[in-house]
C-alpha cells in the first residue's frame, strides 16, 4: 500500500568481483530473485499492477541470461504488464557511445506488451538516463508506440525515465542557474536572478515563493543563500519545463508522422534535418549541438521500426544482438 511501484531486484554484474562475476553465479541469483517475487505476486496478483521487470542487455551473455528468466518464469504470466531497461548508468562514460543504448530493448518491450494486448495501460520505464538526445528520442518512441503501432489495440504504453541528476547537478548551479519563464506561446530563458519579477509563473505554492524570492534577493546582492536546496528545485522545474519544449515540438512539427510517411530513414532525415536547425537557434539549450545525435537515435530507430513492422520477434531480438555490439561494452561475465 505505501508503495506506488515494485522493481524486480537486479543483479547485473561484479565488476570487481570475479568470484561473483560467472554467468553461472549472475543467472543463479537473478533467477532466485525473480521466483521469490513470482512468488508474492501470484499470491496476490493485485501487485501485477506495480510490479515491473528490470531488463538487463548491454552484455550479450547478460541478455542471454535476462531472457531465459523472463521465457522461463515471467512469459507465462499474462497479468505481467510493466517493464524498465537497466544498466545505462555510467554506460556512456565506459563505452562512449553517443547514440541512446535504450532503443533496441524499448522495442522488445513493446512487442512484450502488444502481444498481451491487455486492456490496460503498461508503463515502460528507463532508469538512469538524462541527456537531451534520450529525452527526444523517449518521447518520440512514446507517441510512435502509441499513435502508430498500438492505435488498433487494446494496450497502450506510457514511456518513462527517472535520474538524480537534476536535483544534485542544481546544487552546483546555485548562482548560474538557468530557468524558462512562460510568456505568451513561448518562454523566455535566463539566470533565474535576472527573472525574479516573473518567477511566480513556475512557483505555485506562496511559501516556497517566498523562500526563493529571498534567496534570489541575496544571490543578487553577493550574499550567502539560506538554502541551496533552491537551485535543486529550480533546476528540476528547468528539467521538466525542458521536456515540455520538447513534447510540443514533436508535435508541433508532426514528427511522428513525418517518420512513419517517409519510408526509409534518409527521406526522414533531409526534411527533419533543416526543422533541427531551426531548432538549435531557437532552443540552443535543448537542441543546440545535438542534431548528429538525434539524426543517430532517429537512424537506429529506423531499423527497428522496419524489423518490427515484420511482427517477428526473432527479427527483433537477432536486432538488438547487433545493437549490443555496438555499445561494446569493454567488461564481461567470467567463463
Amino acid at each position: 500500500d505505501n508503495c506506488d511501484y515494485i522493481f524486480s531486484l537486479d543483479i547485473p554484474i561484479f565488476l570487481k568481483y570475479k568470484e561473483f562475476n560467472t554467468s553461472k553465479y549472475i543467472y543463479e541469483m537473478n533467477l532466485k530473485s525473480i521466483q521469490e517475487s513470482k512468488k508474492v505476486l501470484l499470491k496476490n496478483k493485485e501487485l501485477f499492477d506495480k510490479f515491473i521487470y528490470v531488463w538487463q542487455f548491454k552484455l550479450h551473455k547478460q541478455n542471454v541470461l535476462w531472457k531465459k528468466i523472463y521465457d522461463d518464469e515471467l512469459r507465462q504470466e499474462s497479468e505481467l504488464r510493466h517493464f524498465a531497461i537497466g544498466g545505462l548508468v555510467s554506460l556512456r562514460g565506459i563505452t562512449g557511445i553517443k547514440f541512446s543504448p535504450f532503443i533496441g530493448p524499448a522495442f522488445r518491450c513493446l512487442k512484450l506488451i502488444s502481444d498481451k494486448n491487455l486492456n490496460k495501460e503498461s508503463i515502460l520505464h528507463i532508469l538512469g538516463v538524462y541527456h537531451l538526445h534520450d529525452r527526444v528520442a523517449l518521447p518520440f518512441l512514446h507517441k510512435l508506440f502509441n499513435q502508430y503501432y498500438l492505435k488498433d489495440k487494446n494496450c497502450s504504453v506510457q514511456v518513462t525515465y527517472d535520474t538524480v541528476n537534476y536535483a544534485l547537478s542544481g546544487l552546483y548551479k546555485l548562482r548560474e542557474q538557468i530557468i524558462f519563464v512562460p510568456e505568451g506561446d513561448d518562454y523566455i530563458c535566463d539566470f533565474s536572478y535576472n527573472l525574479y519579477d516573473k518567477i511566480d509563473r513556475i512557483i505555485e505554492d506562496p511559501g516556497v515563493l517566498e523562500i526563493i524570492r529571498q534567496d534570489l534577493t541575496k544571490i543578487i546582492a553577493g550574499e550567502q543563500v539560506n538554502d541551496t536546496r533552491i537551485s535543486s528545485l529550480l533546476n528540476v522545474i528547468t528539467q521538466t519545463t525542458i521536456d515540455k519544449i520538447i513534447n510540443d515540438t514533436l508535435d508541433k512539427y508532426n514528427v511522428v508522422d513525418m517518420f512513419v510517411e517517409c519510408k526509409n530513414f534518409n527521406k526522414f532525415k533531409n526534411k527533419i534535418l533543416p526543422i533541427l536547425m531551426d531548432l538549435e537557434k531557437k532552443y540552443p539549450l535543448v537542441f543546440g549541438n545535438r542534431t548528429a545525435k538525434n539524426l543517430l537515435n532517429w537512424q537506429y530507430i529506423y531499423a527497428f521500426h522496419d524489423a518490427y513492422m515484420t511482427q517477428s520477434e526473432e527479427k527483433i531480438e537477432k536486432l538488438i544482438d547487433r545493437f549490443i555490439d555496438l555499445i561494446d561494452f569493454p567488461f564481461d561475465y567470467e567463463s
